[in-house]
């Protein structure tokens, strides 16, 4: 939508040019995730927002935690 939204047409704004930068996302990250495993919480995100933002207070509450006994 960004596309759409813009009174500038930019020559990378078709559906190609998203399914590569889309592609060479999931790639780079997944090289990255692959490195810290011990430190990667992994959420499920297809919940209500609610349900989500309480996982994420917890993994960085546990996160402080252990950062303070250690």
């Amino acid at each position: 939508k960004r596309a759409a939204a813009s009174t500038e047409k930019r020559a990378d704004d078709n559906e190609e040019s998203l399914k590569v930068r889309i592609s060479t996302f999931r790639e780079n990250t997944e090289k990255i995730l692959v490195q810290y495993p011990s430190k990667l919480k992994r959420l499920d995100a297809e919940r209500s927002v609610d349900l989500i933002f309480d996982d994420v207070i917890s993994a960085i509450d546990e996160t402080l935690v252990k950062k303070a006994t250690a």
